[in-house]
C-alpha cells in the first residue's frame, strides 16, 4: 500500500495531469450516500438501536467483510491523503483518506476530497481514517463503522459523500465522547435593514440532515439588497 501523501494533486498514483483531469471528468452511476447499508460495529452503545433485515444481514457478515478489507489492502495498491478538520485550540481532528488505486478513476475521489479540508498542522485532536474501497461488487456495497477503533469503510460505491459523511460521523461521536457538542448546520453572518431600516448584522445557523440544503442557503444571496448596503 502506498502511503504518506499530503497533496492530492501529488499524491502516489496521481502524477500527471492528464490521469487526474481523466479521473475528475469520469462519470459514475452512483450520486448519493448508501445510508441503508451503513452499519455500526463494536460495543453496544455504539450499535443501532433497531437495524432493518438487511443491516442485521451486514452485521452478520461483517467478520468476513473485514477480514477480506485486510485482504484486499495487502493486494491492492492504495493512495493515502492527511488532512485535518477545524482551525481553533481545542479540537481538530487529523483525517486520513485511503482509497482503492486499482480503478484510475478513483482520484477524483482524493482529489476531491482533499480540497474540502485544510493541510495538517500542530492542533490538538484525533486521528480518523477512512479506507474506501469502490472496488468491491454492489452486491455487496456497504459502509461499515466502527466509532471506537476511529476507522470507517466504504465499499461498492464511488461517492465522495460517504468519505465527507464518515469524517464528520466520526468527529460528532469523538466530540460528543469528550462531552463536546457537535452541530451539523451551515453558518453565515448577514448584514439586513429591519423594520425600521436600519441595517443589523445577524449570525444564521442552518440545521439539517444531510442533502436538506444547508450549503445551498448558506450560499444563497436571500434577495438582499447590495446597492443599500446589506450584504
Amino acid at each position: 500500500m502506498r502511503c504518506g501523501c499530503s497533496n492530492p494533486g501529488k499524491a502516489s498514483g496521481l502524477n500527471g495531469t492528464s490521469r487526474i483531469q481523466k479521473a475528475i471528468h469520469s462519470t459514475t452511476p452512483i450520486s448519493s450516500r448508501i445510508a441503508p447499508k451503513t452499519v455500526y460495529l463494536g460495543s453496544e452503545k455504539v450499535r443501532l438501536s433497531r437495524p432493518t433485515e438487511d443491516q442485521k444481514s451486514l452485521i452478520a457478515k461483517a467478520p468476513d467483510e473485514l477480514d477480506k478489507v485486510l485482504h484486499l489492502l495487502r493486494t491492492l495498491p492504495f493512495y493515502h491523503i492527511r488532512r485535518q478538520m477545524g482551525e481553533n485550540d481545542t479540537y481538530n481532528p487529523v483525517c486520513n483518506l485511503i482509497v482503492s488505486e486499482a480503478d484510475n478513476t478513483n482520484y477524483r475521489l482524493g482529489y476531491m476530497w482533499g480540497h474540502t479540508m485544510f493541510k495538517p498542522k500542530k492542533r490538538p485532536g484525533p486521528e480518523f481514517f477512512m479506507i474506501h474501497i469502490p472496488e468491491e461488487h454492489q452486491l455487496r456495497q456497504q459502509v461499515l463503522v466502527l466509532p471506537e477503533e476511529n476507522i470507517n469503510i466504504a465499499l461498492g460505491t464511488d461517492y465522495m459523500g460517504e468519505d465527507k459523511k464518515g469524517f464528520l460521523r466520526q468527529a460528532m461521536w469523538s466530540a460528543d465522547e469528550k462531552g463536546m457538542l457537535g452541530l451539523h448546520a451551515g453558518t453565515k453572518i448577514v448584514t439586513v435593514r429591519d423594520s425600521k431600516d436600519r441595517l443589523k448584522t445577524y449570525g444564521v445557523f442552518l440545521f439539517g440532515l444531510t442533502a436538506t440544503g444547508k450549503s445551498t442557503w448558506s450560499c444563497h444571496q436571500l434577495g438582499l439588497d447590495y446597492g443599500r448596503g446589506e450584504f
